[in-house]
């Protein structure tokens, strides 16, 4: 299989984004905890959109901020169906992948997002929650802590990088639960593209550094967008090689 790389700068339009909501053209709010909240039980509105949210940090369902600025170390991950309408986001807890992806019929043109350095929870929700406003895409967003406000200043770079490896194995759990469910429910799916942005490459450059990538298809991604990567240049093309995914560049 022919091995392209797609590389876009696309994301100077969403840091750009007015502050009006695009899609309702009313006062945009960006999302943080206290218009953030878990609701086990709500029952969405036809107006509301909806983000899946898989998330590798620490959850605690009786507090308000039910995640932290924390990798759970187990390596477990979490499932949230995170509804926004206007400016408010409901997140809705489920058990695994496969109940999440099933409260939806099908998936037009779907982008699966993974932020770099410098997002809470909440940040990094309102990033994802800008991509769909912006582009009109359905979205899986992979959830990981880079930035942890009580460190000192320049410290969350370098926790980044130490956490990397270890987050890189559930990122690539989540990639082969996803292929186990397109598999199996092929029909829902027409456009998919992975979209990993900044450091959030690393954890590509190191599933595949690792080969724990070995059993994902060739044929899951239609498109691999690697943006801005913030990974060391030196011998990127051998782990960019084992790359098999289909993709054209630009």
């Amino acid at each position: 299989m022919r091995l392209t790389l797609l590389t876009l700068f696309l994301f100077l339009q969403i840091t750009l984004l007015s502050q009006k909501d695009s899609k309702f053209g009313v006062p945009y709010s960006y999302c943080n905890w206290t218009n953030t909240s878990l609701n086990k039980n709500y029952n969405p509105t036809e107006n509301d959109t909806c983000l899946f949210v898989i998330s590798t940090r620490n959850y605690n369902d009786t507090l308000k901020e039910f995640v932290d600025y924390d990798y759970d170390t187990t390596g477990t991950l979490k499932y949230f169906a995170v509804y926004f309408n206007h400016n408010k986001w409901i997140a809705v807890p489920y058990n695994s992948l496969k109940e999440l992806l099933n409260i939806k019929k099908e998936f037009m043109n779907l982008v699966v997002f993974t932020e770099g350095l410098g997002k809470t929870f909440t940040s990094g929700i309102d990033r994802a929650t800008q991509l769909m406003r912006l582009y009109n895409v359905d979205e899986i967003f992979f959830d990981w802590p880079t930035e942890k406000p009580y460190l000192k200043p320049g410290k969350n770079i370098k926790k980044t990088c130490i956490e990397a490896p270890k987050i890189a194995k559930p990122f690539a759990a989540f990639i082969e639960y996803f292929q186990n469910y397109k598999d199996e429910h092929s029909e829902k799916f027409k456009t998919t593209t992975l979209l990993n942005h900044s450091m959030g490459n690393l954890l590509l450059m190191y599933d595949l550094q690792n080969d724990y990538l070995k059993n994902i298809h060739s044929n899951l991604f239609d498109n691999v967008i690697v943006n801005a990567a913030c990974v060391n240049q030196k011998n990127h093309k051998i782990w960019l090689d084992k790359l098999t995914f289909r993709i054209k560049f630009i």
